[in-house]
């Protein structure tokens, strides 16, 4: 017993050490996604506060393909010591698992760091649909059902699933059409494609400003700053399309708690920075950083969430 006491004594201040200690060389955070978009402009903006605060160089490496699903199973399957961390968002760690049988992963097989970032959606349309409310969308959908269509960035997409909320919430029948983006959805809207997508402020909002677009609703109980003439979803009587896109910094499963409560930290650092406030602000981003525990039960309830939206509309993809 003294024996066994004494190993768990080492280990952890071994393990406490090993924390102190880290990072002794630079950190490497995967995007499972292409330059340019969302995910990717957060992990970069995050990761130059990261080096700052960690003293180490932080690198932010793409590694995207199959949805976000090649870039997570690589970071699933690293070693467990901090160095390899993925920024991750609700499509590729929660959502995928549940619609691809074969990702190889859930948000189960990775070590909760923090959630960076959310931001809620616009419920928009294109200039040329007559309806100019909320409440005037629904009517028109509910005279003229299978008119309307709904643009995504693809099937089982975070857009996908909020339209269909929208569906089931207001009783409506509009037609899914999948993109290959949320740029693309975005185009097919400004174009008279599709009447309706949903879109984070970033994305949509010069062209809400010039006209081009209108907001209805914002999918979240409170409105947005940017935006504060738009209703939230509640105010329009459809208090059950809530959904946000989020990013997060998960790592590699049997990472020591010690090292992640130090990432845990350094992300809620990073994100009350002024500078980090002020350039979030401006996208229409909401800063989070709160801690391992916290974004672990978080996860866990967008799985539920995300899991009855995907058996009640029935979605499958190939």
């Amino acid at each position: 017993m003294r024996s066994m006491l004494m190993a768990l004594l080492i280990a952890a201040v071994a393990s406490v050490a090993q924390a102190q200690d880290f990072p002794t060389k630079p950190v490497t955070i995967v995007v499972p996604f292409t330059p340019g978009g969302l995910t990717d402009v957060t992990a970069r903006v995050l990761g130059a506060e990261f080096t700052k605060i960690l003293g180490q160089q932080v690198v932010v490496e793409n590694k995207p393909g199959a949805g976000g699903r090649v870039g997570a199973k690589h970071v699933a399957g690293s070693a467990p010591d901090g160095y390899r961390l993925l920024w991750g968002s609700d499509s590729s760690l929660v959502i995928a698992p549940l619609l691809y049988k074969d990702a190889g992963y859930d948000e189960k097989s990775f070590a909760p760091v923090s959630l960076g970032a959310s931001t809620p959606f616009l419920i928009v349309v294109g200039s040329g649909v007559e309806a100019k409310t909320m409440q005037e969308l629904v009517a028109l959908a509910r005279r003229e059902p299978g008119k309307l269509n709904f643009a995504s960035s693809g099937p089982g997409s975070t857009l996908h699933l909020t339209g269909e909320m929208l569906k089931a919430a207001a009783g409506i029948n509009v037609v899914h059409v999948p993109y290959k983006s949320g740029g693309a959805a975005r185009d097919a809207v400004l174009a008279g494609e599709v009447q309706i997508t949903f879109l984070p402020i970033s994305v949509v909002g010069p062209f809400i400003a010039s006209g081009r677009m209108r907001a209805l609703a914002v999918t979240s109980n409170k409105r947005q700053a940017a935006l504060p003439d738009v209703p939230t979803t509640a105010e329009v009587g459809l208090p059950g399309v809530l959904a946000t896109g989020w990013v997060g910094l998960v790592a590699p499963p049997g990472t020591p708690s010690t090292i992640v409560n130090k990432l845990s930290e350094t992300m809620r650092k990073a994100v009350t920075s002024p500078e980090i406030r002020e350039h979030f602000a401006k996208i229409g981003i909401d800063p989070v950083g709160d801690t391992a525990a916290e974004f672990e039960a978080f996860m866990a309830a967008e799985h539920q969430r995300f899991k009855r939206v995907i058996e009640a509309a029935g979605i499958h993809v190939e």
